[in-house]
């Protein structure tokens, strides 16, 4: 595990780079327009749909556009735990090496897919479950195994184009082991949400090249973060994210403080603007902190990150007429996932 040191608070208004720890990054092609599209919220195992976040999880049986392997199994929790969500109650159990869930009718573009994942107390002791994911021959997630301690909720969420009508999600267990799998999200995210190019940035900060238009790659989300802010709850994100905030990441807390949050009406220069992140999340902000400018002349977030493989990071600010100032209000860094590391362990 390497550790990526984000430095400074002034910056212009939008800044996109990547962080080179070993490998190159690939990038991901750019969709098309953010329009009305098919969206996938599946409550896996379930013969009945719950409502969670504003959206309806549907059951994942009886649709024509929704298909899994028929040798799997479903599986119900025996101690249904008042603190957790319904949609994760149940889920759906592979033990054939080449299972797969398929969504038929996908919009073409660049889409969230968020694998959800609990191991509930059943019959089928999900915590001893040790599989790979996979999409197109790309692993998202290689000897996976959601610890057993309990509430142990894990959510991994990736970004990825898709490209054809029908998208297959590949489930692989390991040995004689099994996999499962509580809820799945796969929908369209708006034009431009990933950028078709960004400066590469070395370990020592030093640009060295220009990264663009390679189409085979997947990003997994591995930070997002609120500067100055509180932990913002997917209810409050358009995208249905969880941000959290910074002060567990900031190397020293003296150097910068908390902005006022801004109390009025945000001016978006681009409708991708609306998407990038929560209302919340640009309302709140860190500046430098002038009395120790001299002790602490520039600002350091530390994140532990995989040496590797490359990280997108992409710093969030908005810039305040009335004091002619720009303030710094979320870091988002993402992971690069490549044809040639699909063996990589998440």
């Amino acid at each position: 595990m390497a550790k990526l040191h984000i430095h400074g608070v002034h910056a212009p208004t939008f800044i996109l780079f990547f962080v080179s720890i070993q490998y190159p990054l690939l990038l991901l092609t750019l969709s098309s327009a953010y329009t009305t599209q098919t969206s996938y919220f599946i409550n896996c195992g379930s013969s009945n749909s719950q409502n969670y976040s504003n959206r309806v999880f549907v059951r994942d049986t009886g649709s024509d556009s929704i298909s899994f392997t028929k040798q799997s199994t479903s599986a119900q929790s025996s101690s249904q735990f008042s603190s957790v969500l319904p949609i994760y109650n149940t889920a759906r159990i592979f033990r054939n090496p080449s299972s797969q869930y398929a969504l038929e009718g996908m919009d073409r573009g660049t889409h969230i897919v968020r694998l959800h994942f609990f191991p509930f107390a059943s019959t089928s002791n999900l915590s001893e479950a040790v599989f790979d994911v996979s999409v197109d021959g790309l692993t998202l997630l290689s000897n996976f195994q959601v610890p057993s301690s309990n509430g142990s909720l894990v959510v991994e969420e990736f970004l990825l184009t898709i490209n054809t009508t029908k998208f297959v999600l590949y489930f692989r267990p390991r040995g004689s082991s099994f996999a499962f799998i509580n809820a799945l999200e796969v929908f369209l995210v708006p034009d431009r949400f990933i950028p078709g190019s960004a400066p590469s940035v070395g370990t020592l900060a030093i640009n060295s090249s220009n990264y663009s238009r390679i189409s085979s790659q997947v990003l997994r989300t591995v930070y997002l973060i609120n500067v100055g802010g509180d932990e913002v709850a997917l209810g409050d994100d358009p995208l249905w994210r969880s941000w959290v905030p910074d002060s567990n990441y900031i190397h020293v807390p003296n150097a910068a403080q908390n902005s006022p949050s801004y109390g009025s009406v945000l001016n978006y220069q681009d409708d991708l603007d609306k998407y990038l992140a929560s209302e919340r999340v640009y309302r709140t902000a860190k500046v430098m902190n002038e009395s120790a400018w001299g002790l602490y002349p520039n600002t350091t977030w530390n994140f532990k990150v995989s040496a590797n493989a490359s990280h997108l990071v992409r710093l969030i600010s908005v810039t305040s007429l009335a004091c002619l100032s720009t303030w710094c209000t979320s870091i988002f860094i993402l992971m690069g996932i490549s044809l040639s590391t699909s063996t990589h362990t998440v």
